[in-house]
């Protein structure tokens, strides 16, 4: 069965950094400026194909739970450069039909942010998702919200929360990269930037059999058209050779 590499993680950098891809077909040192996101990173990425054979695409997604019902302000930053005012009013800190105002309120702006909502299955949170792995940044003023904001990761981890009627200048919610190649490859992150371990220590790609694809949930099944697109690629580079 043909098979292909591939890994994913969570990426942040405050300060300037690199991150060095290296695979069978060659190494590259990505070099960032401080304070991008995993969108920049994969633009970087995606240029030293021709040397590494790595490709790369990412996607920010948080989940925001709320503590309380009441009314909630705050501001909403992802593809815009202006701020973008996010209100509405909580019957319920859960379910689905108290939530629906905050995603609604979130999806009312999406044409500026580039930031979708939806709330999760169970009814205990709003789902953030910008599909090219923009920073969403939120900002709240004095007294703007009723309850905490608490924000989690895709594996349900708590990553930064909100204060009820605290001033916060921003936070940021950082994406996550998945890298894709036809073979196998390493990442290695410089000392201000942390991709899902401690600097320098990196990840690397493992080989995913075709055969062994899972399609049970959207982001598996996004990684599995990566995958047969890079054992398609395979397949065509070894019939050239003949």
């Amino acid at each position: 069965a043909n098979s292909t590499a591939t890994a994913n993680a969570s990426v942040s950098y405050a300060a300037a950094s690199s991150l060095t891809i290296s695979s069978a077909s060659g190494t590259a040192t990505i070099q960032m400026a401080a304070a991008g996101s995993a969108k920049d990173l994969v633009a970087q990425i995606n240029q030293s194909i021709d040397t590494t054979g790595v490709t790369a695409t990412a996607e920010t997604d948080v989940t925001m739970t709320f503590s309380s019902s009441g009314s909630y302000t705050f501001t909403m930053t992802g593809d815009n450069t202006t701020a973008e005012t996010v209100s509405f009013n909580l019957t319920a800190a859960s379910g689905v039909d108290a939530l629906t105002a905050a995603a609604n309120a979130v999806n009312d702006i999406a044409d500026k942010t580039g930031v979708t909502a939806i709330v999760n299955s169970a009814g205990t949170g709003v789902e953030l998702h910008h599909y090219e792995g923009e920073n969403i940044v939120i900002a709240t003023a004095a007294n703007s919200t009723s309850g905490d904001i608490n924000f989690l990761d895709a594996a349900g981890a708590s990553t930064d929360s909100i204060v009820a009627a605290a001033a916060d200048a921003g936070i940021t919610l950082s994406g996550e990269v998945d890298f894709n190649s036809q073979a196998a490859f390493t990442v290695v992150e410089g000392a201000a930037m942390a991709v899902s371990a401690a600097a320098g220590t990196g990840v690397a790609g493992s080989l995913q059999k075709v055969q062994d694809l899972d399609v049970a949930s959207v982001d598996s099944a996004n990684e599995a058209l990566q995958i047969v697109d890079s054992a398609i690629a395979q397949i065509s580079s070894q019939r050239a050779k003949f």
